[in-house]
């Protein structure tokens, strides 16, 4: 795998900014770091030892189908965040990073908390003291 740098592109609009849970601000600060000569050395070297792979995932169901989750704080009903992102992945849905337009149900346990606050008019809100915490 190789990385490469475009020096002359302006930050903030690549194509890192239209992955879900990135956008503009994120792949700004991301293009800044790399543009640092040192930064950019360390990476390539580390990227010429590392052999990165992801098992795919398999379908299992269609319950979470065209359904964006984001996971924040502990769960309750799963060994940890990757037990449920592995579930709602399985079961057909997408779980991103940050709370966008695009997010479908945000999974949180403390209604007070940033991404919470982030929410303008949610699809749903799963929390322990939400009645529908099936997943």
């Amino acid at each position: 795998m190789t990385i490469a740098r475009q020096p002359n592109a302006e930050l903030g609009h690549s194509p890192l900014a239209e992955i879900a849970g990135i956008g503009p601000e994120k792949s700004s600060q991301f293009e800044r770091w790399f543009r640092d000569e040192e930064h950019f050395n360390i990476v390539t070297r580390l990227m010429q030892q590392l052999h990165i792979s992801q098992p795919p995932v398999t379908q299992q169901g269609n319950r979470c189908a065209g359904l964006t989750f984001v996971i924040t704080g502990d769960v309750v009903h799963y060994k940890n965040r990757n037990a449920l992102k592995a579930y709602i992945e399985s079961q057909g849905g997408k779980v991103t990073g940050s709370v966008s337009k695009s997010t479908h149900y945000l999974i949180n346990n403390d209604a007070t908390s940033t991404s919470a606050k982030k929410i303008k008019r949610p699809t749903g809100w799963l929390s322990p003291s939400s009645p529908r915490t099936n997943l």
